[in-house]
């Protein structure tokens, strides 16, 4: 086992010396940048659904925004959103996961 110890904003695992800081730092960053994917994407919706309510748009609209809204990295920092239709469940999804209960489960070691 590793021996953890401080000292100032610095933490020392065995060898290896973390910047407490930093990894702050990074985790802010990653949670901003998820914040604005979500103010993004509720904006882009012009409907309201679950959860998700709109004043100006009340109404559930299924013809125009029965989608799924998704998100992927333009580089560079910039983040694009993009429609992508619903697949429709081909079967009954309780019969699906009456299926999946029955098949055994196996430990990743095993």
């Amino acid at each position: 086992m590793d021996y953890i110890s401080s000292k100032g904003n610095w933490k020392y695992v065995g060898r290896f010396s973390i910047d407490v800081n930093l990894i702050r730092t990074f985790e802010v960053k990653s949670m901003l940048i998820i914040c604005e994917i979500i103010l993004r994407s509720a904006l882009m919706r012009e409907e309201s659904r679950g959860a998700h309510f709109r004043s100006d748009f009340p109404e559930i609209d299924n013809q125009k925004w029965k989608i799924n809204t998704c998100c992927r990295n333009k580089g560079g920092g910039g983040v694009e959103l993009f429609r992508r239709k619903i697949q429709e469940v081909k079967e009954d999804q309780w019969s699906y996961l009456a299926i999946q209960k029955e098949k055994p489960l196996h430990h990743l070691l095993e």
